[in-house]
């Protein structure tokens, strides 16, 4: 804690009251020090935590191999304010009120297959292999020999939202998304320490099993035990942000 020596250092006692914010990362370090460093801090505030790290990754690979499955999968960003249309068109209104905004997006029962394009000349649609990665994007991973959910898929609404899909899913260059560097720097760097590792190798059973056994343990802080923090009269505020 070297925020602490430093204080400790220059005024000469220890400071009174110690705060963490953090965001994204920075919310699952937040979760993490609740979870592990009870003593550290007095007061937390974990904003959009991506603390399920090795599930959250590997939806980034689930994605990439939606997308990147041949060159007639990957969906341009001038597609995305067309998908959102869609979307707002059949979901919109279920709260009663025309606002531009999905309520609650669990109610959203979606259908990407509305946009599929019914001429080959057509731009204002998708094409059957966008439409298959687009369902995919939506549903997120499976195990495919439990059918369990391994981490929820991307809600529908805000697909043409600033900073959102274009940048992290779904940019001009679709080999070039951050989600997918992330993804693969997890399982081809923290995991299986292989820099020629093929994100189209993995496999959404047994690989994921072992990331969460060898890297999980130690990059996950999604413990629910926060007895010792509350004991010591910690306070967590914790928040999320919508994409």
């Amino acid at each position: 804690m070297q925020a602490k020596a430093i204080i400790r250092a220059f005024y000469g006692k220890d400071s009174s009251r110690n705060y963490f914010v953090g965001c994204s990362d920075g919310g699952r370090e937040a979760l993490m020090e609740a979870q592990r460093y009870a003593e550290d801090f007095d007061g937390i505030i974990a904003g959009a935590p991506a603390n399920d790290w090795s599930h959250h990754f590997t939806g980034f690979v689930w994605n990439e191999q939606a997308l990147l499955k041949d060159t007639a999968s990957a969906i341009p960003p001038e597609k995305l304010p067309l998908i959102q249309s869609a979307v707002l068109a059949a979901c919109d209104t279920l709260d009663g009120v025309n606002d531009g905004l999905v309520e609650d997006p669990r109610v959203c029962r979606f259908d990407p297959s509305v946009l599929t394009c019914k001429d080959a000349g057509q731009s204002e649609c998708l094409t059957p292999p966008q439409v298959e990665a687009l369902r995919k994007i939506y549903s997120g991973p499976r195990n495919p020999r439990t059918g369990a959910q391994i981490y929820p898929g991307y809600s529908p609404g805000t697909e043409a939202a600033p900073g959102s899909w274009a940048a992290w899913i779904t940019p001009a260059a679709p080999e070039k998304a951050i989600q997918f560097r992330f993804g693969n720097t997890y399982y081809g760097q923290a995991v299986f320490e292989d820099p020629q590792w093929d994100f189209r190798t993995l496999n959404f059973d047994s690989d994921v099993t072992f990331g969460d056994q060898k890297a999980g343990v130690i990059l996950n802080s999604n413990s629910p035990d926060l007895r010792s923090f509350r004991a010591r009269g910690g306070k967590l505020i914790q928040y999320s942000a919508r994409r």
